[in-house]
């Protein structure tokens, strides 16, 4: 029977995407079977995890010059804009091959959970991808929620799968809403990743405070843990780290990943997974799976 780990919290910004493949992409290496849910309707887990390209192709960028020049220079700019958006769809959709993704899980119940798991590239992993029809879920949830059983809706819908995956793990948006909700009621525990600003440790008190409140209301009793997923090896943040383990305890996992901005921003351009890296940050990913595979 798979265990679900949420990633999330409510301040942007802290590598909860990049902590999330990473979980999925260490766990599914170690043999374990794992599915990755995309809640975030941003889409990044969905892009890197698909494979879905972030670069926009040269070979249409000089296309677009072309036809401008010889077709559209003299044209309206109403024209011109249409044919612009119009194409760019085109070039950025033309290998998009989603055809179901998490809202339709939300809508449906579990009816035909199994007929929106993708498989992917990677041996033990599929995912439950996202799109921006989330935006119009959350919504709709909202409305659901005045008749109740909205918070079980996750959990009711991942039903006949639960002896198909060890792991699942899901990717949450900065977000405060009947998804999230959805997710934390459904978890065996509840990651929230840190990253040593004041913007992050805000984020963090509002989702600590938020996943009590979910627990509270529902009489759980939820296993979560901190964990710093961008971690900058100065003076302050030894100290900070210092502080949140005397305090935080067991809560807080031992390992942290080092960040380097370079290999970051490369893996997110080229739809790599951070924990493949041969660098610290690599290395300390492969670390942070192995503390919550035996947390599990």
């Amino acid at each position: 029977m798979f265990k679900l780990i949420a990633v999330t919290n409510l301040k942007g910004g802290v590598g909860k995407t990049t902590t999330s493949t990473s979980i999925a992409k260490g766990l599914a290496d170690k043999g374990h079977r794992v599915l990755i849910i995309d809640a975030d309707q941003q889409a990044n887990a969905t892009d890197l995890v698909v494979n879905i390209g972030n670069n926009i192709e040269e070979e249409f960028l000089d296309k677009m010059l072309v036809d401008y020049e010889e077709l559209f220079k003299d044209k309206s700019s109403d024209e011109k804009m249409l044919t612009f958006m119009q194409s760019l769809y085109s070039s950025l959709y033309k290998d998009y091959g989603i055809k179901n993704t998490l809202a339709d899980v939300y809508k449906d119940g579990d009816k035909n959970i199994e007929n929106y798991i993708m498989k992917t590239d990677v041996k033990n992993l599929d995912i439950i991808p996202s799109s921006l029809d989330l935006g119009r879920t959350k919504i709709e949830l909202i409305i659901e929620s005045f008749t109740g059983g909205t918070i079980s809706k996750l959990k009711q819908a991942l039903e006949p799968v639960r002896e198909k995956y060890d792991y699942v793990i899901v990717d949450c948006p900065p977000d405060q809403n009947m998804i999230i909700s959805s997710v934390i009621y459904a978890s065996d525990l509840v990651l929230i990743p840190l990253k040593s600003d004041k913007g992050s440790l805000k984020g963090f008190l509002h989702t600590y405070n938020y996943m009590m409140d979910i627990q509270k209301k529902n009489n759980l009793n939820l296993n979560f843990k901190f964990m710093f997923s961008i971690f900058d090896n100065n003076k302050v943040n030894k100290k900070l780290y210092k502080v949140f383990k005397a305090f935080a305890g067991d809560y807080l996992l031992n390992g942290y990943v080092r960040y380097r901005g370079k290999p970051a921003s490369e893996a997110s351009m080229n739809n790599q997974y951070l924990i493949d890296s041969k660098l610290n940050i690599g290395y300390d990913s492969k670390k942070v799976v192995d503390e919550i595979e035996q947390i599990i």
